[in-house]
């Protein structure tokens, strides 16, 4: 536990401002977002590492290379993980991952981003989960070409490795909790103009290889068409936005899949802010086939909140819940698609999206500008209780048959996050679950605790 320590020291002796977990607030999750134009006829910077973010590469200073980088520490304990079962890992782990990109600028309408990274795990007993340890590789390797079309109207193709992130991050996203991220490789395109965005792209995932480079999975295919409208003028000064969606996953019989199958997922979700409010909805179907069977599955999730911006701390009070179509026939069982850890479904991250339903109540209050603590319950059932319940990767954590119960149980999640200033963030957490009839009928069914401590430098 000396890791704990460690950490622990590092909470309380940092220095604060508002965090989040995967690392600073000025810094965007996925970094090609970021647009650092504006140092061109900057002379002096507030921040010494600012002079990395533009670096021009001509005279007129329209060329130009942006750097940066992240490293992340992270601890990770379970106990009882199997429930109490024979695959147990009751110890500790250290996570270790470094990413670095240079994102160059040849005017505005040519870009080369590229980004490289390393992942590493130490001392977790059976090895390195899959997703945990990637030497050295490229994780992400584009170019961007933009052609203007009309005022706030372009279109710009994408070609090469890279991530995706769509929406609220349910079905499509980085994964950056995880230790290595998501990434894909293919095209895509994306038309703007006022008040929308359409995305098109046909990609495949990649393979995570520990000791060798990684290559995209011939097996599996990913299209889209994404669509985000703003509706400024209709509802103004609530954010309000419109997602449309829809996705195609087609997979071929391999030896870990013996049947083909393709999966539309067509998706709504009309989010916004009003005022103190946030609010959030999205409804998923699902057909195509999987062999000769017919796909008929759904999922809903909602999230509501309110700020008192009024009061002390600031606290934000909220509820979501989160449904997803689950059968003993795989035909009707709800692809969660490329789905995140920690984000949703509880920090322990146990349950997939996959026949479950997740009722759960959140509160958050910032204790100070820099330090933000939450805590949420969340109340588990099956949604169908002829199937079993699934992990994020579409395991069985626990078949269907031998208990008609359908409550799984419920979890505890506290989670501290503290800003210590433009660079240097780190957050701490504990969650518990509480096994419920399901789970205490059908075999082991140890409660389960999970604790983590992380720090991260980015720039």
């Amino acid at each position: 536990m000396k890791t704990f320590w460690i950490i622990l020291i590092v909470l309380l002796a940092a220095v604060p401002l508002h965090g989040q977990y995967y690392g600073s607030t000025d810094y965007s999750i996925e970094r090609w977002t970021e647009d650092y134009s504006y140092l061109k006829d900057v002379q002096s910077f507030s921040d010494p590492l600012d002079r990395l973010k533009y670096l021009p590469l001509d005279n007129a200073r329209d060329w130009y290379v942006s750097l940066g980088g992240q490293a992340r520490y992270r601890y990770d304990f379970f106990n009882n993980l199997d429930f109490g079962g024979v695959h147990d890992d009751n110890t500790g782990f250290d996570l270790f991952r470094f990413l670095a990109h240079a994102d160059f600028h040849f005017g505005q309408n040519l870009r080369v981003f590229l980004q490289l990274d390393s992942a590493l795990s130490y001392d977790r007993l059976g090895g390195p989960r899959p997703g945990d340890a990637d030497d050295f590789d490229v994780q992400q390797a584009f170019v961007d070409w933009r052609v203007p079309i009309a005022d706030r109207t372009a279109f710009t193709i994408r070609v090469g490795r890279q991530e995706l992130i769509y929406g609220a991050q349910r079905l499509i996203s980085p994964n950056d909790w995880g230790n290595v991220r998501l990434s894909f490789e293919g095209v895509k395109g994306t038309l703007t103009f006022r008040d929308d965005t359409l995305d098109a792209f046909l990609v495949r995932p990649m393979l995570i290889e520990k000791s060798h480079f990684n290559s995209g999975d011939d097996r599996t295919a990913l299209a889209g068409l994404y669509n985000v409208t703003a509706f400024p003028r209709l509802l103004p000064d609530a954010n309000a936005k419109l997602d449309l969606y829809l996705l195609l996953l087609d997979r071929s019989a391999s030896a870990t899949t013996t049947t083909s199958s393709d999966t539309f997922t067509l998706g709504v979700r009309p989010h916004l802010n009003p005022g103190n409010w946030d609010l959030d909805l999205e409804a998923d179907w699902q057909f195509g086939n999987i062999g000769d069977h017919a796909i008929s599955a759904y999922a809903l999730a909602t999230e509501a909140g309110y700020t008192f911006n009024d009061l002390h701390y600031t606290p934000r009070a909220g509820i979501g819940f989160d449904l997803a179509s689950g059968s003993a026939d795989s035909a009707h069982r709800f692809n969660q698609l490329f789905p995140p850890l920690y984000l949703y479904l509880g920090h322990l991250y146990r349950f997939g999206r996959q026949n479950i339903m997740d009722l759960h109540p959140e509160v958050s209050v910032n204790l100070t500008d820099a330090i933000t603590l939450s805590a949420a319950e969340h109340l588990f059932w099956r949604q169908n209780t002829h199937d079993g319940v699934y992990d994020l990767t579409g395991a069985v954590v626990r078949a269907g048959t031998g208990s008609s119960a359908r409550t799984i149980g419920n979890e505890f999640d506290i989670s501290l996050n503290y800003q210590i200033n433009k660079h240097f963030s780190a957050y701490t957490g504990y969650g518990h679950l509480f096994t419920g009839p399901f789970i205490r009928e059908t075999g082991p069914h140890s409660d389960i605790d999970f604790f983590y401590a992380s720090a991260t430098f980015t720039f």
